[in-house]
């Protein structure tokens, strides 16, 4: 590899001068070899230092703090012998951009399958995660605590305050297709059979005095057939992005979550809301490296799940897994952690179908193969029904 002196040493030529920096005063070493390098929604570098350590550096966009909360979840979890790479350091802002370092952990396998038995697999994982994490004291002024991971990902941004269905109007400029890291490369009683498909559900109440014109600025008028417009075509599949058109059915759906978000008042914890193949590793079927840290969010315990039961098998252009599988991972992971309420459940399952709205969304307006978008097709009415929306 091409090399240049710096302060002495030698560091790669391609290697940019933020890194070399950060190394030196928050590591105390410098690169000597450039290991790997990748850029999307974060910089990331694999780096092996002169006094022999092997780390990864990232880099990315300061999104009002809430890189240092996820830092800091990643270190507690990993003293605690969770499978995920320990950091080095805390995050150092500059010029609006955060930084840190962890350990370099490569190795593992993406462990494919939408199967139930595969669900089985991720979701005693999370439900680990999620127990671990329950011990750090979030908001409070005890030694430890830490200020809650917010803003939430925009991919679970169903909360937010604007009177359209998705949170901002460039959502779809991070779509998650493209967040496969290299396989050598790490980056940041009651159960789910109680609301199975074959199952007739209640229909949801709002919360005592919220009376329905409350609630009315998150729902359209609906359609006679909410979900016509998912149904997949020429037109659908090759959309032009340039336009801002939707189908009709896929907004329709996304409001009616929103409301049924709206109507709980569930409290929050801390967990992880990209819950992909491609960013978990495998030795077999034991768990080796977590990575995408920055994808923690303070959610509902119901919402980590559910967001996690419908996403689990993406290996790449993110999909939706079939139901039953999602509700084999809901089963496993109530049985790792407790058993959900009633409306846990319905939460849970609107909360699978929310983020495969949001990557059928950004389907149609990149003009991508309609992978989301025709699952959606197939499983949007079964998942509202299941959701009680």
């Amino acid at each position: 590899m091409c090399a240049s002196a710096a302060h002495g040493k030698v560091v790669p030529v391609d290697l940019p001068e933020w890194a070399v920096l950060f190394c030196r005063e928050h590591l105390g070493a410098l690169p000597v070899e450039l290991l790997h390098s990748s850029e999307h929604m974060s910089e990331v570098l694999g780096l092996r230092l002169d006094d022999g350590r092997e780390v990864a550096v990232k880099a990315r966009p300061d999104q009002e703090g809430r890189e240092g909360t996820c830092v800091e979840v990643q270190r507690s979890l990993a003293q605690q012998g969770f499978p995920c790479a320990a950091p080095l350091t805390g995050v150092t802002v500059r010029k609006g951009t955060a930084i840190h370092a962890e350990v370099w952990r490569p190795g593992g396998e993406m462990l494919l399958g939408d199967d139930p038995a595969t669900a089985v697999l991720f979701a005693r994982l999370l439900a680990r995660l999620v127990d671990l994490a329950a011990e750090i004291e979030i908001g409070g002024t005890e030694p430890g605590a830490v200020p809650p991971p917010l803003p939430n990902p925009e991919w679970v941004r169903w909360d937010h305050p604007g009177p359209g269905a998705w949170p901002s109007p460039h959502s779809s400029s991070r779509h998650r297709s493209s967040r496969q890291p290299p396989p050598s490369q790490p980056l940041s009683g009651q159960s789910a059979s109680l609301r199975s498909p074959s199952g007739q559900q209640p229909p949801s109440q709002p919360l005592s005095g919220q009376s329905a014109s409350l609630r009315s600025p998150f729902r359209q008028p609906p359609a006679r057939d909410p979900l016509s417009g998912l149904a997949p075509s020429p037109h659908t599949a090759h959309h032009d992005p340039g336009d801002g058109s939707l189908p009709s059915g896929l907004e329709e759906a996304a409001f009616r979550l929103r409301e049924r978000f709206a109507e709980s008042r569930l409290p929050r914890v801390l967990g992880h809301v990209d819950w992909e193949s491609q960013n978990l590793r495998w030795k077999g079927d034991q768990p080796w490296a977590v990575h995408d840290w920055d994808s923690l969010a303070w959610l509902p315990e119901a919402a980590i799940a559910g967001s996690a039961c419908g996403a689990f098998a993406s290996s790449g252009q993110p999909t939706l897994a079939p139901i039953a599988s999602s509700a084999a991972f809901l089963d496993a992971y109530q049985a790792g952690r407790r058993p959900f309420s009633e409306e846990e459940i319905e939460i849970a399952w609107a909360a699978s179908l929310w983020l495969a709205l949001h990557n059928a969304r950004a389907e149609v307006l990149r003009d991508l193969p309609p992978v989301a978008l025709v699952a959606v097709a197939e499983q949007a009415e079964e998942r509202l029904r299941l959701a009680g929306a």
